[in-house]
């Protein structure tokens, strides 16, 4: 670990305290965005592999044949996900999430859960549909990954410290 003797923190940037501070503030910022983005890439990958991103797993067939893909009923909702934009909270908390923007497929009432939830976390009460109690099968593609953690840590957590040293 690097020692900074007194003289030495005097005459390095720290002697400006609200200058470091604002740097500090602005790589917590970068950091988030960055880090927030490369999970949304990671995420969408785990439609081109056919299972959640890191944990070499395909998804469950299905029992039936569609003409189209798993998870993709209402179109490409890879495409469909988005990052909302850094936010700093009260706290001093930077915070910005990842969301998918679609409906449950295209038709009439079932429009209050999207499609793509109901795969994610099966253990959200829904069943397969109106004629069955059966819950819907886990097909996740985003959400909690250690793959995911290594890589931020890895990748974006030098990120926090640029420039301060």
């Amino acid at each position: 670990m690097r020692t900074l003797t007194m003289e030495q923190f005097f005459e390095s940037k720290w002697s400006n305290f609200p200058l470091m501070s604002s740097m500090l503030d602005f790589n917590i910022f970068m950091f988030v965005y960055r880090a927030t983005n490369h999970a949304k890439v990671s995420f969408k990958k785990s439609f081109d592999d056919g299972g959640f991103y890191g944990t070499g797993k395909k998804w469950t067939s299905r029992k039936k044949h569609y003409p189209h893909p798993i998870l993709y009923e209402t179109g490409d909702l890879k495409d469909l996900m988005s990052v909302s934009p850094v936010k700093k909270e009260s706290s001093g908390r930077h915070k910005a999430s990842i969301r998918t923007n679609e409906t449950y497929g295209r038709r009439y009432g079932k429009k209050r859960v999207g499609y793509a939830a109901v795969h994610n976390d099966p253990t959200s009460g829904m069943t397969v549909n109106q004629y069955s109690s059966a819950p819907p099968v886990k097909r996740q593609f985003i959400g909690h990954n250690s793959k995911l953690y290594e890589e931020i840590n890895r990748l974006y957590v030098p990120i926090i410290l640029q420039n301060l040293m």
